[in-house]
């Protein structure tokens, strides 16, 4: 529990801290999640039925300026939706299985832009 409270009050911070200091974070990691580094393969755990934040993403910045860019999901979730909510900024893409379900799912997502975070992630996911 303690690492959990721990984790949570890192990512409260981390969005407070950008919030304060735009552009100063490109990619968020997500308690539970392993996505941030930029394209490639990453592995998460997801509650059975419960969204799951995969990742927050902000405009990185490019020569002092925010580059745009866009997510878009590439493949979906065989066992699960994904979507990707968009709010002052801020795009977050959020895992949610089949109520019930356990077992493995994956899915991937582009972003598209300018910057060294442009590529495709794809997702594995160890649905509990």
């Amino acid at each position: 529990m303690r690492i959990e409270t721990t984790r949570r009050q890192m990512s409260l911070f981390i969005v407070s801290l950008s919030a304060a200091l735009p552009g100063l974070f490109s990619f968020m990691r997500s308690a539970g999640a392993a996505v941030g580094s930029g394209p490639g393969n990453y592995h998460i755990t997801a509650k059975s039925g419960e969204p799951h934040i995969v990742t927050r993403a902000w405009p990185s910045t490019v020569g002092g300026n925010p580059s745009a860019f866009s997510l878009k999901v590439s493949q979906q979730a065989k066992h699960g939706s994904v979507s990707i909510q968009q709010s002052a900024g801020v795009s977050t893409v959020i895992y949610r299985s089949k109520p019930g379900y356990i077992g493995k799912d994956d899915f991937a997502y582009v972003r598209t832009g300018s910057d060294k975070f442009a590529g495709t992630y794809t997702i594995a996911v160890t649905v509990r």
